[in-house]
């Protein structure tokens, strides 16, 4: 006895895709980033150039803290974010999530701390490292860190 071929509703999929990354990074599993943008960084792509805030976050306070990332990012206030997800720290084993707000260029110091302002008075006021892509992509290589007082 041959069984009829299954059809899958692929507009269910996406509904349950887009269902799936609109949970908050602490029940996310579907993903292991979450990724957010303004306007302006609708084209936003790694590079060598680029550096980020990395902000430590619990599973106690990364929902709402990703929640005042989403809405500077409205605001037009940050270029670009990511949010580790529950999958995310799974794979990665670490104990934390982390939020990460773009700069577009490491160099321009005068951008990096603005959006180091806009984080603190969001309320990001502990402790924040900074760094450049290139830490990431190369983290076996020595650099010259140009920012030494962050």
């Amino acid at each position: 006895m041959s069984r009829a071929p299954q059809t899958i509703d692929l507009g269910a999929c996406l509904a349950l895709e887009k269902l799936l990354a609109d949970l908050p990074p602490s029940m996310n599993r579907s993903s292991q980033w979450l990724r957010a943008h303004s306007k302006r960084g609708a084209s936003f792509k790694s590079s060598d150039a680029t550096g980020k805030w990395c902000i430590p976050a619990t599973a106690d306070d990364v929902d709402e803290g990703w929640g005042r990332i989403k809405k500077l990012l409205k605001r037009g206030k940050l270029l670009y974010a990511k949010v580790s997800t529950a999958a995310g720290r799974a794979r990665s084993g670490h104990e934390n999530f982390v939020i990460i707000a773009y700069t577009a260029d490491w160099s321009n110091r005068d951008d990096v701390n603005r959006v180091r302002e806009v984080l603190r008075q969001a309320g990001f006021a502990k402790t924040l490292g900074y760094k450049r892509d290139l830490e990431t992509v190369y983290p076996n290589e020595a650099f010259e860190f140009i920012y030494p007082d962050f």
